[in-house]
C-alpha cells in the first residue's frame, strides 16, 4: 500500500506537492501586504530602529515575498497542467530554497532555523518521488 505512494504516477505525490505549493503562496501574498508581519513571524527578525531602515526592511521582504508567490504559483502550474517531472524539479528546489531560509534564520538570530528545516526532507522526498528516483523502491 505504501510503496504506491512513492511511485512518480501517484496523484498523492502530486497533490502533497500542491498543498505544500500553497505555503509560499500564502506567505508571499500576506507578505505583500503585512510585510512586518513576515519578518517577525516566520524569521524572528526585529525591525531596525530608524524610519528609513524600516521602508528598506519592508521594501526587502516585499521582494522576499514576490519570490515566495512565484515559487507556489510555478509549482501550482506544473501540478494544475499535470507536469510531475517538473513539478518535481520544484519540490527539490523548493526544498533547497527552504534549507537556505532556514540557514539565513539561524545565523541572523541564533535560532528558528528548524521552523524551515523541518519541511526540507519532505519536500525533496515528493520531488525525488515526482520525478521516478523512488520507483525502484515500489515492489512489482
Amino acid at each position: 500500500m505504501a510503496s504506491s505512494i512513492l511511485h512518480s504516477q501517484s496523484p498523492i505525490l502530486q497533490h502533497s506537492a500542491a498543498v505544500f505549493a500553497f505555503f509560499p503562496a500564502l506567505v508571499g501574498a500576506v507578505g505583500l501586504f503585512f510585510p512586518r508581519l513576515v519578518l517577525a513571524g516566520a524569521f524572528e527578525f526585529e525591525m531596525p530602529a530608524s524610519p528609513k531602515d524600516q521602508k528598506l526592511v519592508d521594501s526587502l521582504m516585499r521582494l522576499f515575498c514576490v519570490r515566495d508567490l512565484f515559487l507556489g504559483g510555478v509549482a501550482l502550474a506544473a501540478w494544475y497542467n499535470e507536469d510531475q517531472k517538473t513539478l518535481g524539479a520544484i519540490m527539490l528546489l523548493g526544498a533547497g530554497v527552504v534549507f537556505t531560509d532556514g540557514a539565513v534564520n539561524k545565523h541572523q538570530t541564533g535560532r528558528g532555523a528548524w521552523k524551515h528545516w523541518t519541511f526540507v526532507p519532505v519536500m525533496a522526498g515528493i520531488g525525488a518521488g515526482l520525478l521516478g528516483w523512488l520507483d525502484g523502491l515500489v515492489a512489482a
